[in-house]
């Protein structure tokens, strides 16, 4: 014998609860999409900050390497022939 369902909720409701399902499913599906692209954005930013402190670090790199040969009084031609023996 088959089961038979038992709705006790009339049909107005029901369909204004299938409504209100429907509107949060766009509502969520909008702020989805924003979120993605505001990854995506962000992802960018990071890669592009990235590539800025790589590029300050090998600034401070190379001013200290030219702070120690001012101090140690070398001059890029005395460095290059140290390298070359």
């Amino acid at each position: 014998m088959p089961r038979r369902r038992i709705v006790e909720a009339t049909v107005v409701q029901i369909s204004e609860e299938i409504q209100n399902i429907d509107t949060k499913l766009e509502k969520n599906a909008e702020e989805s999409k924003a979120l993605k692209q505001r990854k995506k954005e962000l992802l960018k930013d990071l890669k592009a900050a990235e590539k800025q402190e790589a590029e300050a670090a090998k600034k401070r790199e190379l001013e200290d390497l030219v702070a120690l040969l001012n101090e140690k009084g070398l001059t890029v031609e005395d460095v290059k022939n140290i390298l070359d023996k």
